[in-house]
C-alpha cells in the first residue's frame, strides 16, 4: 500500500497522526515545508496527506496545498488546524484540500479519513 505523508509543524499534532496511523499503513512524516515537498517530489505514489496548518500565520503559506497539487495531481489532501486556525483550514480546502479535521484529533477520525 502506498503511504500517507504528515506534515505538521506542531510536534503534538505529528505524533498524534503518527501514533493513529503507524500500526495501519505506511508512513512519511516531514516536520517542515521543504521536507514536505522534498517527500511529494519523489516519483513514489502517496495514497493521502495529512497537512497541519495551525502553525500557519501567514496564509501565504497555504499555497502549500497548491503546490503539492502540482506536484501530485488528483491527491487527496486533510487539513489539519485548531480552533484558533479554523480559517485557515477553510481557506486550505479553497486551495486543494478535500477537506479539514479540527483538533483534538481521534483515532478513529483520523483512521477513517485515511481509508
Amino acid at each position: 500500500m502506498s503511504p500517507i505523508l504528515i506534515f505538521a509543524g506542531d510536534e503534538t499534532t505529528r505524533e498524534k497522526l503518527k501514533s493513529a496511523l503507524a500500526c495501519h499503513l505506511p508512513l512519511i512524516v516531514t516536520e517542515d515545508r521543504a521536507q514536505c515537498l522534498e517527500a511529494v517530489g519523489q516519483k513514489i505514489p502517496i495514497h493521502m496527506a495529512f497537512i497541519g496548518v495551525c502553525d500557519v500565520e501567514d496564509t501565504a503559506e497555504l499555497d502549500i496545498f497548491e503546490k503539492i497539487a502540482a506536484l501530485k495531481p488528483g491527491l487527496k489532501m486533510i487539513a489539519i488546524g485548531d480552533q484558533h486556525s479554523e480559517d485557515a483550514a477553510v481557506e486550505a480546502v479553497e486551495r486543494g484540500a478535500a477537506g479539514y479535521m479540527l483538533l483534538p484529533l481521534k483515532d478513529a477520525e483520523i483512521l477513517t479519513a485515511a481509508r
